[in-house]
C-alpha cells in the first residue's frame, strides 16, 4: 500500500491555559508519523543513481545463482581466455600465434600458449582410433608422412613334397596342382635320409641350380620349373640328359665343397620339397608402395618388347618399382604371351623361371647364368651377357641364349622359327 503521513501538533492548550513563549515554540515541531511501504512501482525508473548505493552492498545476496548473462562482463578481445590469476581475480590471456596449443603450467601458475606438445613420447593403443574402417595399420609411406593403411595378408605357403628325386627322374617328372596363381614359388632339393656320401642329413636343404646340377658336356642346371597357368599346376621336370643318365648329375658336397657325382641311391635319398605362397605374402595390393597392378603381389608390367627386342639391342631392361629401399626378394621370370605349341611348347600364362635360362659361349663351350640381377632403392635392372646373340644356331660356335621346352630339352631361342617374338620378361617384387 502507498506511505500515509499522520501529522500531531507539537504541543496542545487546555482550557484557560496560560500561553507562554516556550509553549508556542513548542507548536512548531508537530509530531509525524509515517505507515506503509514504498515498492518498485512507487519508484520511477532510472531515479536510483550510483552514489545511491553503498560501496558495501551484498550484491551476490540479491542475485540468484546462475543469473549473471556473460554480457553483463567488461568487453574483451577475439580469442581470448578468462583464468584467475595469483589474487583470485579473473584475467585474461591474449590469443596466441596460430598453431599454438594451450598448456597448463601446474597449480599456482598461469596458462601458457607453447608451440609443441611435450610428453613421454608414449600413447596407449587404446587411445588411439583408425580412419573409420576395420583391419588397419598405421605407418609411414615414401614421403615418411604417417597414415594408415589397409593390413597386408601375411599368409603361410603351402608346402608339398614330391616323391623321392629318383622316382621323379624315372617318370621324367611330377606334376603337383597348386589350385591358385602363387605369388612366389620357391623349389629346392630335400634330404629326407642321411646320405654319407654328400654329407647332407635329413631336413637339410639345396638349392637347385647352386648345389645341384647338370653336366651333360657343360655345367647348367639339373631341372626346370614351371607353372602351368591353364591347370594351375606346377611341372618339375629334369634336364633332358639327365632324365636317362643320372651319373651326369651332380651335388656340392655339404661340408668339403667338392663335387659329387650322383647315383641312383644318392637320388633316392632326396626330394623336391615346393613351397607356394598365395596372393598377400608379405606384401599387400592395397600399400602404397608402389606401381601396383591386379596381380598378386608387387607385380611390374611387363616388357614393352620381346626377349628377342632385348637381346637385337640393348641387353637390359630396367624396372622403376617406387619402393624407396632396396626390394627384399625379387623373382625374374620369362612369360609366355602367345601361345607356342611349335616351338618351345609353351602356352600363353606360362611361366619359366629366369634361371632357366643360360647362355651358350660356342668357341669355349660353356654355360652360364644368361643376365645378371641388380636392384636399387629405385629400381630393378637385368643385364643379359653382352655376347649373345638373339639368332645363329649351334654349328656357328657364336654366343646363344639357351631356354629349355617343355620336355626339359635345351634349345637355342632362335631355333624355332616365330618362338623368339613370343616371349617377355617380368618381374615381381617385395618390399
Amino acid at each position: 500500500m502507498a506511505i500515509t503521513f499522520n501529522v500531531q501538533p507539537g504541543y496542545q492548550f487546555s482550557a484557560s491555559e496560560r500561553v507562554t513563549y516556550s509553549k508556542l515554540n513548542l507548536l512548531g515541531t508537530p509530531g509525524i508519523t509515517l505507515e506503509g511501504i514504498v515498492d518498485s512501482s512507487e519508484i520511477t525508473d532510472g531515479a536510483v543513481t550510483t552514489q545511491k548505493l553503498a560501496s558495501s552492498i551484498d550484491i551476490n545476496s540479491k542475485i540468484s545463482d546462475h543469473n549473471l548473462a556473460l554480457r553483463k562482463l567488461a568487453q574483451g578481445t577475439h580469442g581470448q581466455i578468462l583464468y584467475y590469476d595469483a589474487n583470485g581475480d579473473l584475467a585474461t590471456l591474449s590469443p596466441g600465434t596460430n598453431g599454438y596449443f594451450l598448456s597448463t603450467s601446474g597449480v599456482g601458475a598461469d596458462p601458457v600458449w607453447k608451440s609443441t606438445v611435450t610428453g613421454s613420447g608414449v600413447v596407449s593403443y587404446s587411445s588411439l582410433t583408425t580412419n573409420g574402417l576395420a583391419d588397419q595399420y598405421l605407418t609411414t609411406n615414401t614421403s615418411g608422412d604417417v597414415e594408415w593403411i589397409a593390413k597386408p595378408q601375411t599368409n603361410s605357403a603351402d608346402v608339398f613334397t614330391t616323391p623321392d628325386a629318383e622316382t621323379v627322374r624315372g617318370v621324367g617328372s611330377h606334376v603337383q596342382s597348386i589350385g591358385y596363381t602363387p605369388e612366389q614359388i620357391r623349389v629346392t632339393l630335400v634330404c629326407e635320409t642321411t646320405d654319407s656320401s654328400t654329407g647332407y642329413v635329413a631336413g637339410d636343404e639345396l638349392e637347385i641350380g647352386h648345389n645341384f646340377w647338370s653336366q651333360t658336356g657343360e655345367n647348367r642346371n639339373a631341372v626346370i620349373v614351371v607353372f602351368d597357368d591353364a591347370s594351375q599346376s606346377l611341372r618339375i621336370q629334369y634336364e633332358y640328359g639327365a632324365v636317362s643318365t643320372v651319373s651326369d648329375l651332380r651335388i656340392q658336397h655339404k661340408t668339403s665343397g667338392n663335387t659329387v657325382n650322383v647315383n641312383a641311391t644318392i637320388l633316392s635319398h632326396f626330394a623336391f620339397k615346393i613351397r607356394t605362397w598365395n596372393t598377400g605374402a608379405g606384401s599387400s595390393a592395397s600399400n602404397n608402395a608402389g606401381p601396383l597392378t591386379s596381380e598378386p603381389g608387387y607385380y611390374f608390367t611387363e616388357t614393352s618388347g620381346t626377349l628377342y627386342d632385348i637381346l637385337s639391342s640393348t641387353k637390359q631392361v630396367s624396372f622403376s618399382h617406387g619402393f624407396g629401399v632396396v626390394p627384399r626378394m625379387v623373382r625374374v621370370v620369362v612369360v609366355c604371351s602367345t601361345g607356342d605349341s611349335l616351338g618351345f611348347g609353351y602356352n600363353s600364362g606360362d611361366e619359366i623361371e629366369g634361371s632357366d635360362l643360360r647362355y651358350f659361349a660356342g668357341n669355349e663351350r660353356m654355360w652360364g647364368p644368361a643376365f645378371q640381377t641388380r636392384c636399387t632403392s629405385s629400381g630393378i635392372s637385368l643385364r643379359f651377357e653382352n655376347s649373345i646373340a638373339p639368332t645363329g644356331a649351334y654349328g656357328d660356335y657364336g654366343d646363344h641364349l639357351i631356354m629349355m621346352n617343355t620336355a626339359g630339352q635345351q634349345h637355342f631361342f632362335s631355333t624355332y622359327s616365330g618362338s623368339n617374338t613370343r616371349y617377355k620378361l617380368k618381374v615381381y617384387a617385395w618390399k
